[in-house]
């Protein structure tokens, strides 16, 4: 499998397909100590299955770019806690982000800049009402107030997984508050996307947006560090590791 400098290719796989033991099994056994360690920490089978499959995600997609086994691969953390590879000499590394919710786990990855990715399911909200002051901007909250309940929730999600995908890609994740991020979300879908106020103390990078649902009830918010053509292409897969892939959507356009 191959990755362009202008492709941003974002790798999805959920649990139900976890449906055995034995390729529970076989995902496990992908994993370094370190990961083993932190997956036994978890408290209940559903987050231990989880990370196991974000992890064997992680392992066999980025050992197919490599040609490396996905065992075989090191990792290290940056002083935020974002992993990075180890042992890469290329002139256009790999840069990967992951995230997972209720289920599904998310995999972004590029060459040679900056990627973060979030997800949230629609099916486990909080009370929207009580997040508002700890995770919006001034502006947003003022544009939330605009709309009734379920909008106002629909919204909520969208500013909430821009905000984690664009931090994650500053490197900085939560160490930096959300509410110190504000975007500006045109129309009700699909949204024009602003970056109205970056993290404080960021460097001056061009940033681009992706948003979309997988699986009916699940957000996704990309934000890529700009290239030559802007965001690039968007090549959507839905996976079981080891197993196969198949292309869900392949977009053209940043926003």
């Amino acid at each position: 499998m191959t990755v362009d400098d202008d492709d941003v290719q974002v790798w999805f796989a959920q649990t139900a397909d976890i449906n055995d033991a034995a390729r529970f099994a076989r995902y496990e056994s992908l994993l370094d100590r370190t990961e083993k360690a932190t997956c036994d920490r978890l408290a209940g089978d559903a987050h231990r299955r989880l990370y196991v499959l974000s992890h064997a995600l992680v392992r066999t997609t980025l050992g197919d770019c490599l040609g490396v086994e996905p065992s075989a691969l090191r990792f290290g953390r940056t002083r935020h806690g974002r992993p990075y590879l180890l042992d890469t000499a290329s002139s256009a590394p790999i840069m990967f982000n992951l995230a997972h919710s209720d289920g599904v786990a998310v995999l972004a990855v590029t060459r040679s800049r900056a990627i973060g990715i979030d997800v949230e399911s629609s099916r486990r909200l909080p009370c929207v009402d009580d997040l508002l002051p700890v995770a919006l901007s001034g502006d947003e909250r003022r544009d939330l107030a605009q709309y009734a309940s379920e909008e106002r929730t629909r919204r909520f999600i969208r500013y909430w997984v821009l905000k984690e995908a664009y931090l994650k890609a500053e490197g900085v994740g939560f160490s930096t508050p959300p509410a110190d991020v504000s975007f500006l979300l045109g129309g009700t879908g699909p949204y024009h996307i602003v970056l109205a106020r970056p993290a404080p103390g960021a460097l001056p990078r061009t940033w681009s947006f992706r948003m979309f649902e997988i699986a009916n009830d699940y957000c996704v918010a990309v934000c890529a560090e700009a290239g030559a053509k802007g965001f690039g292409r968007l090549e959507v897969r839905r996976c079981v590791p080891l197993e196969g892939n198949a292309v869900v959507a392949t977009e053209l356009r940043g926003y």
